[in-house]
């Protein structure tokens, strides 16, 4: 005798935006620049208030446009109540509260730092740590990473039923999310702690490793950062140089240096990676006396590349970019006898660029 069927399990009835301002306790916003995101979080916090609840909208949105859509002449990184006589007025009385509140990454990661550092002396340091300073304001990742930390921070406060976070512009929703892992995950590698250690709270670079070390390698930062961390590496570079000592910078730069090194050939100026800006930045690195290796010993190549796109077999197809470099300086005793991309090492989209000094 065959089995009965079961019965099919009945459908989960979508939950409606009513009932999310009424049940929820966390409330984010998250999309591309200009679909609306900030204007969305201001209507929710206006329902979820006209239903009795207490309510905080926070934003990071540089723009300030939550101010506006609240009808605010000025937002603050205090908690701001909004006078609910300004609703009742339009005919639209709240049962219970809004407050907002502009999110300021910088302030946010210096209160994180005093709070987890084990003196004052130490945490002052930080805060004047050139690299910390980047890192707090313009690195990729951070505004994200913060907004995470301030939520986190206000979740538990019983002045709010409701906390709804208005998130930046993002070109995927999901990188909102991901950004804070991504950032700590290159934050905590032990090349970014070398870093770090390389300059001191003067502003001034320390020398000592280039002083104990023939080379010193950095990898794996320009994966997460922009033209701003570019920069950074050229000033850097500019005051290792001027030591005088060896130097070699290799890792994931994020830049194609020319439409060599792009494929197919037509040039994107306004996708990151190939912007003009991106590359004169890559040029002045090299400019301290630096040397791109692999194009050096293959200057005439334009079928070498380091990444591709993680789709339609572009990989096989060897359609990707060069934005993964050794670069080293032309000092006696550093001279470059091979750089190879190792193409058959499939970890990642990224293939390991190896050169071999004499």
């Amino acid at each position: 005798m065959l089995d009965e069927p079961s019965p099919r399990m009945p459908p989960v009835p979508p939950e409606t935006l009513a009932s999310l301002v009424k049940t929820r306790r966390v409330l984010i916003t998250v999309g591309a620049g200009g679909v609306g995101k900030t204007t969305t979080a201001a209507a929710l916090g206006i329902a979820a208030a006209k239903r009795g609840r207490r309510v905080l909208v926070m934003t990071i949105d540089p723009a300030r446009r939550l101010a506006e859509s609240l009808g605010i002449t000025n937002m603050s990184t205090e908690a701001v109540d909004i006078d609910p006589r300004r609703f009742a007025d339009a005919g639209y009385p709240l049962e219970g509260s809004l407050t907002a509140m502009m999110l300021d990454t910088k302030r946010t990661f210096d209160d994180l730092v005093i709070k987890h550092s084990s003196t004052k002396e130490n945490a002052q340091r930080l805060l004047g740590n050139k690299l910390y300073q980047y890192v707090s304001t313009s690195l990729a990742g951070t505004q994200e990473y913060m907004a995470m930390e301030k939520l986190v921070a206000v979740k538990s406060d019983p002045r709010w039923d409701l906390i709804i976070l208005d998130t930046p512009p993002t070109a995927n929703a999901l990188d909102f999310l991901d950004a804070p892992e991504r950032l700590m995950e290159a934050l905590d590698s032990a090349t970014m702690k070398w870093f770090v250690e390389a300059f001191q709270s003067s502003g001034k670079l320390s020398l000592n490793l280039l002083a104990r070390s023939a080379a010193m390698v950095l990898r794996g930062i320009g994966k997460i950062t922009g033209g701003g961390f570019l920069e950074a590496m050229a000033e850097y570079a500019e005051r290792a140089r001027a030591g005088g000592g060896p130097l070699v910078l290799c890792g994931d730069m994020n830049v194609a240096r020319s439409d060599k090194d792009v494929y197919p050939r037509d040039c994107k100026p306004d996708v990151i990676g190939q912007r003009p800006d991106e590359r004169a930045l890559f040029e002045r690195i090299l400019a301290t006396g630096l040397v791109d290796v692999g194009r050096a010993l293959d200057p005439d190549t334009e079928t070498t590349f380091t990444w591709w796109p993680p789709w339609r077999n572009m990989r096989q197809k060897n359609q990707g970019w060069r934005i993964d470099y050794v670069l080293a300086s032309q000092t006696p005793g550093l001279e470059a006898k091979e750089c190879k991309v190792l193409t058959d090492v499939g970890t990642s989209d990224h293939a390991p660029v190896v050169a071999t000094f004499a």
